[in-house]
């Protein structure tokens, strides 16, 4: 994710329209993360094309984003760069759910909404989904996204081990 004062493009936004306003405001929905590293390790779990990962963002301010509170990784053998997969998302008002081959990956319930659910009470913020339903931010037309990932920084630890050596990219 953006860093510093680095803005978010508005070609970046990932809502069809950013009805709440810019990243992460609007929320992204990655039905697939993944990393294209058939060597890279995080202790004894590969972290590279045996895991997939489901992740909603969204909250107040780049900097202040509730996705660690809708996020999830999932393993398997043989890698997910052998052979198809199937991915499957579940859009419910109460709701979202994440499967893959048939493997439930993660749900996020909405409940008392996102604003509670990050907990983004004391952020200084005003809650920009005030008044919508609970579902809000995703209570909007999105564009999803696969995310296949074959280096960076943001999503490619340096305590990790690649074991070809170095980072991966």
């Amino acid at each position: 994710m953006p860093g510093g004062d680095w803005l978010w493009p508005a070609l970046w936004m990932l809502p069809k329209h950013s009805v709440y306003g810019g990243w992460p405001r609007s929320g992204e929905i990655d039905i697939m993360e993944g990393r294209g590293n058939r060597a890279l390790f995080n202790g004894n779990v590969q972290v590279g094309t045996e895991q997939t990962g489901s992740t909603l963002h969204f909250g107040p301010a780049w900097n202040v984003n509730g996705w660690p509170t809708a996020h999830s990784t999932f393993n398997q053998q043989p890698g997910f760069n052998e052979n198809f997969h199937v991915y499957k998302f579940v859009w419910h008002p109460g709701y979202l759910q994440f499967w893959v081959d048939g493997n439930h990956v993660l749900t996020v319930d909405a409940n008392d909404g996102f604003w509670a659910r990050g907990g983004f009470w004391n952020s200084g913020f005003d809650n920009p989904w005030a008044g919508r339903p609970a579902v809000a931010p995703f209570d909007q037309e999105f564009y999803l996204i696969l995310n296949l990932a074959v280096g960076g920084t943001a999503y490619f630890s340096d305590s990790w081990d690649n074991r070809n050596g170095g980072k991966p990219w």
